[in-house]
């Protein structure tokens, strides 16, 4: 059984009201600045005082970027008393990346506060193909939050809310891609609306906590497994079943059992609660195949596989024969590069993310990132020497 981390902190009502006065400044404040292209919202408020606030700013190219401080939606709403519900801060991307937005997140529903709408310039073709993707990615990450989640030493509750929040769009999520039927989306999230509803009303009632971990973790593996194996029929290699996959702080470990995901899963979570390493490393585990999908961006000579290549020291993986997904993999990994380009540029660290999957914004102190590799390395071999067992 998963053993969910002691929970601290509290949640309180918070009326829409509030939610509304901490946008409407933000864009009166922001909107003013000339190198501001865009100001769009992402998502509605399905529970004021549990929804968060997700605002994505587009940046003009071709002017000078402005200073963090100015655009920061944690520090222009310090003064609103229900500042809390801010649980992360703005995502700000340049407009070379807002012009192929759907290639580098997952759309749902936008409303523009300012500007225009994200995306549109890519063929419907191309842009499904990158849903795909982004769908298959945002569940591997998903399972790196689980992860996480699982190995802290105590979780806020208001980051336990939130994270119950991303089940609900991990499931729409599933339904969309139909690897889940109609009947299911709605039991599913009707045990999640309940959960939600049940801590605005009671912090103690989070009983079933732990059967809901299980059951997000299944619907990744399955959302994982299903879109995996759709995009990586046409890919050749010489080292199809990889063991494992590394950034600086985050080892992958492949599963090929479909069948039972689940136990493999805790049981590398629970072999890591006792080693001081989880305090600065993790380790979960993923459908095989859905390795092949990430190492496929290595392949070729285009500006990101190279950039990818010579910052994260590694080697060609897998060629995927099919021209759309190939296509789609370039434009993907084009905007991520650009992405990591920008935040270079403007030091905008608050709003980088993990924006490619598996792969950490990399460390620039290279002792620090030798040593975590080197550490990591060393916690996936006793790992998967364990678990195989």
């Amino acid at each position: 059984m998963i053993k969910i981390p002691p929970i601290t902190g509290s949640i309180c009502s918070v009326p829409l009201s509030s939610y509304e006065e901490i946008i409407d400044n933000y864009v009166s404040e922001v909107g003013k600045i000339e190198q501001v292209s865009s100001i769009v919202q992402i998502g509605s408020f399905t529970k004021p005082g549990i929804s968060d606030i997700d605002l994505m700013v587009t940046l003009k190219d071709d002017m000078p970027f402005p200073g963090w401080a100015d655009i920061s939606l944690r520090e222009l709403s310090k003064w609103h008393k229900d500042a809390e519900i801010i649980s992360h801060d703005i995502f700000a991307i340049p407009e070379s990346i807002a012009r192929n937005a759907e290639a580098y997140f997952y759309i749902d529903q936008q409303n523009v506060l300012k500007g225009k709408t994200l995306g549109g310039n890519l063929s419907k073709e191309l842009a499904d193909k990158c849903k795909e993707f982004l769908a298959l990615e945002y569940a591997i990450f998903s399972l790196d939050s689980v992860a996480g989640t699982l190995l802290s030493r105590s979780v806020n509750l208001r980051n336990i809310i939130l994270f119950i929040s991303t089940m609900r769009h991990s499931v729409k999520i599933a339904l969309d891609l139909k690897i889940i039927n109609e009947a299911e989306n709605n039991l599913l999230i009707a045990q999640i609306e309940k959960l939600r509803s049940d801590v605005i009303d009671s912090n103690d009632s989070l009983e079933n906590l732990p059967y809901l971990f299980e059951m997000f973790i299944n619907i990744l593996s399955i959302t994982i497994t299903e879109i995996s194996n759709k995009v990586t029929r046409e890919i050749v290699g010489e080292n199809l079943k990889k063991g494992w996959m590394v950034s600086s702080k985050t080892g992958m470990i492949g599963i090929e059992n479909d069948s039972d995901y689940l136990h493999p899963f805790i049981d590398v979570i629970n072999l890591q609660r006792e080693s001081f390493l989880s305090k600065y490393l993790k380790v979960f585990t993923v459908p095989v195949r859905s390795q092949m999908h990430i190492g496929a961006y290595l392949d070729g000579n285009g500006k990101a596989a190279v950039y990818f290549r010579n910052n994260f020291k590694m080697v060609r993986a897998f060629h995927d024969q099919n021209e759309l997904n190939t296509k789609a993999r370039q434009i993907r990994g084009e905007v991520v590069r650009l992405h990591w380009e920008f935040i270079n540029k403007t030091g905008y660290l608050q709003a980088a993310g993990k924006a490619y999957c598996g792969l950490s914004y990399f460390v620039k102190n290279t002792y620090k990132s030798f040593l975590r590799k080197n550490l990591l390395h060393y916690q996936l071999r006793r790992i998967s020497s364990t678990i195989k067992k």
